[in-house]
């Protein structure tokens, strides 16, 4: 294999090993088809070089897309100022919005106000290509990563779409850089908090036991409690103004809904906790993450390449 034609500015040759392993990870996905690939490396052997280039050459000669996950935006950073080509994407709180620049993009006035026609919107036809003219620069990153190749995601935004939101489709190859912290990552996620107080105040609801551990229990008081907060999302979607309220009720719809499921399915392996720090909210979490890790996010990729200098 000719590896060093996708050697990136700056970089003149492999150091030892990386051109072998490389070759090793493209055998893998290539001809060995293998769906699970642990790369235990060192800090410093320059995994993320070895990441792009076996996603590039699989691109190149096989027409295979990837994205590559990171813990941190600034490693998402790192990744771009070290590789030139490819995308990243980011939350909207990383862009100020260019409709009100006193706010950032996750709460510019298309996120508050209903009906609100941003003149920077970009437009959303099936092939997502940008419009004319100066974009908002949220929806601008956005659309290009979706377009590219090979595109860098961080963990928790690419948990949420994948989750929630889908735009980013399933690819071929997913590359978890510190994959050792992508379970810290999941169960993260799948944690659901809930403050007492602003339950009473947003549906008028007030839950007997606050104190109980039974899933059994709890399981049907977040039932009604979802119910509660459905009803007064339909009451007030098509009056409000508010997109921030109609948003927020969504959420907790949504959220309190999947937390349901998980409950309902699995319920020896979630605990109910109260939160130390404040007596007012509690917590319902996942013991172990292993029978979720696929539908939640790895399925982002047909094969997963694990990264890490300490996974083993």
């Amino acid at each position: 294999m000719n590896l060093k034609q996708y050697l990136p500015s700056g970089f003149t040759e492999f150091r030892p090993h990386q051109q072998e392993t490389i070759e090793d990870m493209i055998n893998a996905l290539t001809n060995e088809k293998e769906e699970n690939i642990i790369l235990n490396a060192d800090v410093g052997s320059g995994k993320s070089l070895m990441a792009y280039i076996a996603a590039k050459h699989c691109y190149e000669e096989f027409g295979m897309e990837s994205y590559i996950l990171t813990e941190s935006k600034y490693l998402q950073d790192q990744y771009t100022n070290d590789f030139k080509e490819l995308r990243t994407c980011k939350g909207r709180n990383t862009f100020t919005c260019l409709s009100d620049e006193e706010q950032d993009c996750s709460k510019g006035s298309c996120k508050t106000m209903m009906g609100f026609k941003c003149p920077y919107g970009v437009d959303m036809t099936r092939s997502f290509r940008i419009a004319k003219g100066t974009h908002c620069p949220y929806w601008e990153q956005k659309i290009i990563a979706m377009n590219n190749p090979i595109s860098i995601l961080n963990n928790a935004y690419a948990l949420t779409d994948f989750n929630y939101i889908k735009d980013f489709n399933e690819r071929d190859i997913l590359i978890i850089d510190e994959a050792h912290a992508i379970e810290e990552s999941i169960m993260s996620f799948m944690e659901l908090t809930l403050s007492l107080t602003r339950i009473q105040k947003d549906v008028g609801y007030v839950i007997d036991k606050p104190n109980s551990t039974s899933i059994t229990y709890f399981t049907e008081e977040l039932t009604t409690i979802r119910d509660l907060y459905r009803d007064l999302y339909h009451e007030v979607k098509d009056t409000s103004s508010d997109k921030e309220e109609v948003d927020y009720l969504l959420d907790k719809v949504q959220s309190l809904s999947r937390m349901i499921r998980f409950l309902e399915k699995d319920p020896t392996n979630f605990v109910k906790a109260n939160d130390p720090l404040s007596p007012d909210k509690i917590i319902f979490k996942p013991i172990m993450i292993n029978n979720y890790a696929q539908s939640q996010l790895l399925d982002l990729g047909n094969q997963q390449i694990f990264m890490s200098g300490s996974i083993l």
